[in-house]
């Protein structure tokens, strides 16, 4: 059986990292309560991080320079990632 607090811990850790101040429902005793934290970390990935995507591609496109200084990391993130 997967260990659901340790994975519900990092849910609500890396959708505050994104958002302090957001409410999310983080009990976890039942599998009712395990569905619910689940959506409700979903439709704040889908809601909130949408937009913060968008902004990185605005950023991206817009400040050539900013592109140039993270070009590195991003090349090497997708190497890491392809050598998996």
């Amino acid at each position: 059986m997967p260990n659901f607090p340790l994975v519900a811990e990092i849910l609500v850790w890396l959708v505050k990292r994104f958002d302090p101040d957001v409410d999310i429902f983080s009990d976890h005793d039942t599998e009712e309560q395990r569905v619910t934290l689940i959506r409700s970390v979903a439709e704040f990935m889908v809601n909130d991080l949408r937009f913060i995507y968008i902004h990185l591609i605005i950023t991206l496109v817009f400040n050539d320079s900013f592109f140039k200084r993270v070009s590195k990391s991003i090349l090497f993130i997708l190497q890491t990632h392809e050598n998996v």
